[in-house]
């Protein structure tokens, strides 16, 4: 499978935390989420895959080029919606597509009519007047104009306001896909995305912990709970990782581990969701 994004040993330092080294590829026309805590390194791979920041060692690419050597260029091709609205705060949407609209060569104004329809965006609205929500959905509308081939979503910590959350997932199912369309949603949270994700690449601590697809990311793991007095410590010892409370426990198990078949008689075994994979796996120490 072709990769639209690359890194290559890529470190980034900063005052008190280290990204990587890194090396990762994110497959061309599939949905992929960039998961992790607060802090765990997204927000930083989205600047440096967008040329807004350079690595300290290693090599970027989008479409197989250098974002060091075509960050500019690239970004004509990447529509982004970061976690807040980066426009001038005295203009209004219209204004503002006046200003950048001739910079993107595949600018399509019926595409941006039609979203801002769609979201109901307040077009005449100045932006410093408009509500986070709004303001969020201005970005969007933006980052759907110009038709590009690769969309990048970068998710506050605190989460997008729900119906705005909803309205965001629909048009990126219908987007997924589309002309080989790839979608990067980076999120602390996972919920709903494991409805429409085909990827998943998990950091942890500035690191990549997990880097492959979603099917087979689930389906390598087994979520397990019961009561920890009968789990013997052998089996215990087994789990990736285990929480206990009140006497009972809920871990996650590699699906081809052997104490499975013992485990089975002392706990409830069930497939896990993205969310109780990804949470167990950032309880590793």
């Amino acid at each position: 499978m072709d990769s639209v994004i690359t890194f290559e040993e890529v470190e980034k330092e900063f005052t008190g935390f280290r990204l990587g080294p890194l090396s990762f590829a994110v497959p061309q026309g599939q949905f992929t989420v960039l998961a992790g805590s607060e802090g765990a390194g997204k927000s930083t791979i989205i600047r440096l895959l967008m040329g807004l920041m350079y690595p300290r060692s290693g090599r970027v690419t989008v479409f197989d080029r250098d974002t060091a050597a075509y960050g500019s260029r690239l970004r004509q091709s990447i529509g982004v919606l970061f976690d807040s609205c980066h426009f001038y705060e005295e203009l209004n949407a219209k204004e503002v597509r006046r200003l950048i609209g001739p910079f993107y060569p595949n600018w399509d104004q019926a595409v941006f009519e039609e979203y801002a329809k769609q979201l109901e965006v307040p077009l005449s609205k100045a932006i410093r007047d408009q509500s986070e929500t709004e303001k969020l959905k201005v970005s969007l509308i933006f980052a759907l104009a110009h038709r590009p081939p690769l969309l990048i979503i970068d998710e506050p910590a605190a989460g997008f306001e729900e119906t705005f959350r909803s309205q965001l997932l629909a048009i990126l199912r219908e987007k997924k896909g589309e002309d080989g369309c790839s979608i990067v949603f980076a999120s602390d949270t996972t919920a709903e995305l494991e409805e429409v994700a085909d990827y998943v690449l998990f950091l942890s601590q500035g690191q990549v912990a997990s880097s492959q697809p979603l099917r087979n990311l689930l389906q390598g793991y087994v979520l397990a709970a019961g009561r920890i007095r009968y789990l013997h410590p052998r089996v215990q010892n087994a789990f990736v990782h285990i929480a206990e409370k009140d006497g009972q426990f809920e871990g996650l198990i590699a699906s081809d581990r052997p104490e499975l078949a013992e485990l089975k008689e002392h706990a409830s075994l069930q497939e896990p969701s993205l969310q109780d994979v990804l949470s167990h796996l950032e309880g590793v120490e």
